[in-house]
């Protein structure tokens, strides 16, 4: 029999102030069910000290213990990760002469594809879907595999992937892989301890290749409606296009180019691509104009919409052709007409500040011919000041720029003919692994937490504690922008990532453990690890990117040029 001592034993703290003690080396499944806290079913991961884990590892210091219930954002995202786990297991069950990549991410789901052109059926992917239903069914065990550096090395090189994470991020000591059955992966995220959470998917055949479907963010019990979005996959199709013409797959051939210092170059193509585009929309406005009247640019704050807007404002200008350029943020409300608690960036794109009324009848009088003093949001003193007065002139496009709810609020009585609807977004991203694939949503928050902490005094702590709300309100429109839009943009950028880490890296790094943003600000920090850091000094000032990290040329930001990674 082992005798407790101070030694061999640890002190736990949990929600309200309760401590109990434990052996060291106890495996946090073991504490929760010596503990049973409320709803101990729902309880999917817990964190320790501020660190997300799987509740097969072990504690052996004196620690905080906080339990994560499969509605809380953490397991929501080890859920899709754990869903992709027990994919990779059946494909490799079944197919074990098989690899697949994963191609793209789409609304709440994943398109995987095999590598090398291999064929994949209908009849396969039953089969794999069966298996996966097989061993959600028998609540199989997933283990963490702690691997050190030379260990991790010698996974990469087995399964043949570049372990990038190792080879260009030298700051990383240990790897978790995660282990069911006879199946072991890297995923980047913790996992959860056992497949019987994982209620509700699908998988689907598509375009040769498969679609793994999520549940719905906030009812796991319920299949998202992915839909046909055949407007996404165009989209796709025309990156892949240009990925090969670049020659950047992954974010090794990122890393490539930097050390081989032909990164310049890549940024010329990656911003060339971008013009190009920007380019045949200006023509199709131009071709359009004897009908159209109003040009709908929206996308979320993380988009570029605002450069995208002047970019394709100046290519409209070079024809002859001078539209009047209105931003939803010069409608904000005074901020004296809304609650304290609302002023805010996050909240700022919301109707409820947002003066649709004011906009509608500005909007309706210019295409009338009035003259109308348009309004312009002073930032310094919180207010709507007027502009001098303006008139539309004949063949004149008026261009509208901001949130999601311009589809749905903005002079709903003019006919579709008459209008443009472009929707912007990031929507493409690179591999790190076949396997592993950087979220779309990721380089949307990091433009912001940049933003926010360089040029509007926001704290990345604040930045990533609302980021959940941008999310939610992106997931319930984008099935609508999808299929309203006239025209998608992907203003992704191959080269961000570099540039954003040299800004993001010392804010990230500076977030305290203690703070309840600390693990997304270490996840968020790991992803811009894997990419070798590029100076902003390279970033053409015309570039999207310019509107989150200073110096465009259709802004007076402040240039933050003394920021340098250490």
């Amino acid at each position: 029999m082992l005798i407790r001592s101070k030694e061999n034993t640890f002190t736990a703290r949990f929600a309200g102030g309760d401590e109990s003690v434990f052996l060291k080396g106890i495996a946090l499944l073991e504490i929760l069910e010596f503990i049973r806290p409320p709803n101990p079913d729902t309880i999917v991961l817990a964190k320790v000290k501020n660190r997300v884990c799987n509740l097969h590892e072990s504690v052996e210091d004196n620690c905080s213990i906080e339990w994560i219930h499969l509605e809380a954002l953490e397991a929501i995202r080890s859920y899709q990760k754990t869903l992709c786990f027990v994919f990779l297991r059946a494909v490799q069950e079944l197919y074990p002469d098989y690899k697949i990549r994963v191609e793209q991410f789409l609304v709440n789901g994943l398109y995987w594809k095999s590598c090398g052109g291999r064929r994949i059926g209908r009849r396969m992917v039953n089969k794999i879907k069966t298996r996966m239903q097989e061993i959600i069914r028998n609540d199989e065990s997933i283990q963490p595999v702690t691997l050190l550096r030379n260990q991790a090395m010698a996974f990469f090189d087995e399964v043949k992937q570049r372990p990038v994470l190792f080879l260009e991020n030298q700051e990383r000591a240990r790897i978790s892989l995660y282990q069911s059955g006879k199946f072991e992966d890297y995923l980047g995220y913790p996992l959860f301890h056992s497949t019987g959470y994982l209620r509700c998917f699908d998988l689907q055949y598509r375009s040769q290749g498969m679609l793994l479907i999520f549940p719905e963010f906030h009812n796991l019990d319920r299949l998202s409606a992915l839909g046909r979005q055949e407007t996404l996959f165009k989209v796709y199709d025309e990156y892949n296009r240009w990925k090969e013409i670049i020659g950047f797959q992954e974010v090794g051939d990122v890393n490539d180019a930097v050390g081989e210092e032909t990164i310049s170059d890549m940024i010329q193509l990656a911003e060339g691509i971008h013009e190009k585009k920007i380019t045949a929309i200006a023509d199709m406005v131009i071709r359009r104009r004897k009908r159209l009247r109003i040009v709908l640019v929206v996308g979320p704050s993380s988009s570029g919409r605002d450069v995208f807007t002047q970019r394709l404002g100046m290519h409209l200008r070079v024809n002859g052709f001078k539209p009047i350029i209105i931003s939803v943020k010069d409608y904000f409300l005074d901020d004296e007409q809304f609650p304290e608690e609302m002023v805010d960036d996050f909240k700022s794109e919301s109707s409820r500040i947002f003066d649709a009324s004011h906009l509608n009848d500005d909007l309706k009088r210019l295409l009338r011919g009035e003259k109308v003093q348009l309004p312009r949001y002073d930032t310094e003193k919180e207010k709507r000041i007027l502009s001098p007065p303006c008139r539309l002139g004949p063949q004149q496009t008026i261009f509208v720029q901001g949130s999601r709810n311009l589809f749905d609020q903005t002079v709903t009585e003019i006919s579709r003919n008459a209008k443009l609807y472009i929707y912007i977004d990031v929507l493409t991203h690179l591999n790190i692994t076949n396997h592993l694939r950087i979220d779309p949503d990721d380089m949307g928050v990091l433009r912001c937490l940049i933003r926010h902490h360089y040029f509007r005094n926001l704290s990345v702590e604040d930045t990533i504690t609302h980021w959940s709300q941008v999310c939610d309100e992106k997931d319930e429109k984008i099935y609508f922008l999808l299929k309203e839009s006239n025209i998608i943009f992907n203003s992704f950028l191959f080269y961000e990532p570099c540039v954003l880490r040299v800004m993001g890296k010392p804010i990230l790094a500076a977030v305290k453990p203690e703070h309840p943003s600390y693990p997304e600000a270490q996840r968020l920090l790991q992803l811009l690890l894997c990419f070798s850091p590029v100076s902003s000094y390279n970033v053409p000032s015309n570039s999207i990117l310019r509107e989150y990290i200073g110096s465009t040329r259709f802004d007076s930001l402040h240039n933050p040029e003394s920021v340098r990674e250490k």
